[in-house]
């Protein structure tokens, strides 16, 4: 039986521009990006400078923050704004807020409600209810 080896096979070149021809394995080098984000930019059809460009770390700083962005401020999101609300909503009575009054009020699940409420009663200074 005659066996031939398998011809070795050469890696395709990629136009890239000012840095000339070169290969995924190369671009990649050069962008400090991985063969896979290479090979993905190419079958996407990215072609001269912009396949071997590798953009500054601030440009992801700021799409996250323009991301962030919102028409609220960040502590109407939090805990902070929660307890606000429910003590607005509790300041008028005298009793502690059942954790039914607090789930229907507040759409919070149960485990949330008994925290909140063990919170109002540690705020309040009392040792149990």
């Amino acid at each position: 039986m005659d066996l031939k080896p398998y011809p070795a096979r050469t890696a395709k070149r990629h136009d890239c521009g000012r840095f000339g021809m070169l290969t995924a394995r190369e671009i990649a080098k050069l962008s400090g990006r991985d063969t896979g984000t290479i090979y993905g930019r190419i079958a996407r059809g990215v072609t001269g400078e912009a396949l071997a460009s590798n953009p500054p770390k601030r440009y992801a700083v700021e799409r996250y923050r323009e991301k962030q962005h919102v028409e609220h401020s960040s502590v109407m999101h939090g805990g902070m704004f929660i307890a606000c609300r429910i003590a607005r909503s509790m300041r008028s009575k005298d009793d502690i807020p059942t954790v039914a009054e607090l789930r229907d009020r507040f759409q919070m699940s149960r485990a949330t409600a008994y925290r909140w409420r063990a919170a109002w009663i540690a705020a309040l200074g009392l040792d149990h209810a």
